[in-house]
């Protein structure tokens, strides 16, 4: 199973919605902490945002699957970190200190590994 363009996209679309998913949940989980009624519990809409954007992701997962092994996309996945971080950095004013931003310059070299065995 080789890397594809249409598989790369589709990779980076799962990736882009679980990421995004991730931060819905902190954002249900900053609103849910502010006391709100039940009822707004229920149908909070952070939430599901949130789990359209995991069912997404998860058709997405499933379509990236048919195409490549999973011992190369799975770790693949992990970019899901670096985005998380860019994305809570936009969203929520998070910092990113030096350790994070070495660990995720170390997992892009990690994918950059993954990737050049790819092309053959």
């Amino acid at each position: 199973m080789t890397l594809t363009a249409t598989t790369l996209l589709l990779l980076v679309l799962t990736i882009l919605s679980t990421s995004s998913a991730q931060v819905m949940q902190k954002k249900a989980a900053i609103e849910l902490s502010q006391g709100t009624t039940a009822e707004h519990r229920i149908w909070n809409s952070s939430i599901i945002l949130s789990m359209g954007l995991l069912a997404v992701g998860m058709g997405l997962w499933l379509l990236v699957l048919n195409r490549l092994d999973v011992s190369l996309a799975y770790p693949l996945l992990s970019a899901n970190f670096i985005v998380v971080h860019l994305l809570a950095r936009w969203k929520f004013g998070e910092e990113i200190p030096t350790h994070r931003v070495v660990g995720s310059l170390v997992i892009i070299a990690g994918m950059v590994c993954l990737f050049s065995g790819t092309a053959q």
